[in-house]
Order: C-alpha cells, then sequence, then structure tokens
C-alpha cells in the first residue's frame, strides 16, 4: 500500500517573487500558496509547486492525480489518496472511485479525506444514535454514518459514502470561570472523514492523523529552505 498526502500553505512572500499576488485579506501583502503531494511511506515529494496567490488547489486535482497514477499505479496494489477539507469535493471523490473501477488503473485506489461541515452533514451527524457511539481514547468518541452530497455544482450526486466520525467533549464557559450550571446540556466539538476504506473506523481515524507527517514537510519548506523569500536574477521561486 502506498500513501499520498495532499496538502497546501499560503506563504507571504518579500518583495516581487514570481508567483505572487497581493490579497487584500492578507493586510495587502504579496503571497503565493505553495502546494506538495508527498508519499507518506518514505517522505518524498511527488508533485507540486508555487500556483498565483491564494489559489484553491481542488480545481487541479485532476491533473495531478492523473500524474500520481503514472508514477505510482503499477508500484502496488493499492493507493491511497489522503487530504485535508480542500479537497473534499464531489468531483475529486468521483474521480478517485472510477480510478478504483477503471481495468485501465493497476492497482485500487482509495481516500480518506476530511469532510467539510456543512448544513447538511451536521445534521445528518446529530442524528446518530447515541449507543452507536464508542470510545476510542483521549477523550474522543467514534461513530460512522453514510451521507450524499445530493447538490453539487457539477450535478446530482446521490451516491451514499461512508463517513467516519470523531467527538469530543467541550467544557461549558461558565465552568472555567468557576460558575455552575443550571442544566448541563453536552456540547461536542465534531470531525468527520469521508472514505472508500473498509477499515473499522478506529483504524481510519489513526490512518487519517498519520498525515501529519506532510505539514511537517511543508514548515520544513517555510523554515529550513525559505521558501516565502527565494531570491535569484530572474526574481523567481524555485
Amino acid at each position: 500500500r502506498l500513501v499520498v498526502d495532499g496538502d497546501t500553505r499560503v506563504v507571504g512572500v518579500y518583495g516581487k517573487q514570481e508567483g505572487s499576488k497581493v490579497c487584500p485579506r492578507n493586510n495587502g501583502r504579496a503571497q503565493y500558496t505553495f502546494e506538495i503531494t508527498t508519499l507518506r511511506n518514505s517522505h518524498d515529494i511527488l508533485d507540486g509547486g508555487l500556483l498565483e496567490g491564494a489559489t484553491h488547489p481542488a480545481p487541479l486535482f485532476v491533473e495531478r492525480f492523473e500524474a500520481l497514477l503514472e508514477q505510482l499505479s503499477g508500484k502496488c496494489e493499492e493507493l491511497v489518496f489522503c487530504g485535508d477539507a480542500a479537497w473534499h469535493s464531489a468531483a475529486i471523490l468521483q474521480q478517485i472511485e472510477a480510478a478504483d473501477t477503471s481495468n485501465d488503473v493497476a492497482c485500487r485506489c482509495k481516500y480518506a479525506i476530511r469532510a467539510q461541515s456543512s448544513r447538511r452533514l451536521r445534521p445528518a451527524i446529530a442524528a446518530i444514535e447515541e449507543d452507536a457511539w464508542k470510545d476510542c481514547g483521549e477523550d474522543t468518541q467514534i461513530a460512522e454514518v453514510q451521507f450524499a452530497f445530493v447538490d453539487t455544482r457539477s450535478g446530482a450526486d446521490e451516491r451514499l459514502r461512508r463517513h467516519v466520525v470523531t467527538r469530543q467533549l467541550l467544557p461549558e464557559k461558565c465552568e472555567k470561570v468557576g460558575q455552575g450550571v443550571l442544566v448541563p446540556l453536552p456540547r461536542y466539538e465534531y470531525f468527520a472523514i469521508v472514505t472508500n476504506l473498509d477499515w473499522k473506523p478506529k483504524r481510519v481515524w489513526h490512518f487519517y492523523n498519520g498525515r501529519a507527517t506532510v505539514e511537517i514537510i511543508l514548515k520544513e519548506g517555510a523554515l529550513g529552505f525559505q521558501m516565502d523569500h527565494l531570491p535569484s536574477s530572474r526574481l523567481a521561486g524555485n
């Protein structure tokens, strides 16, 4: 099994570096998006580069995923793509699912992607029966629910997809300042992962958390290789 992690980081730059673009949300400072796709098995960078300004990476996924399949599909039995909520879209999931069933792709293709908290997903999570939640350590409980996008920008998508959901109990604000609670009503913070893996929920949760390695690589690029200001005669990013 080969595991691929995708991630991005918006980087503020100094000077007129190629690929930078002034962003009003960043106090008018120039910035660009540094995108990488890494192989978790070895921490190698497979693909990536600079995107102009604060570019969202999801529209580029088709090109990125085809490059990954060309590099890796003949070298493994199963390829798993992990990403944060920026990659949670029907088009991306559909492409991975199509590759998984295609006879032209030499390996199985799976995904574990953090789901965006939407106005339709939140009620579906809230409707999970209380006895369905199981303890999984660290004051965290876990369950799963089937959920469909229904309507997307590219059309209807009625396919039910498996969502592994964790929740953590939030403390009452009044308890932090030493006051009591008249009627205790539990409040939870939820975290959902959409996946086509058939593993047990706890294993999916631990597996997704392993993508923290890509954050380290991004941080290393900023601190160790100074990707926020790379001098060159062309004022270009390296």
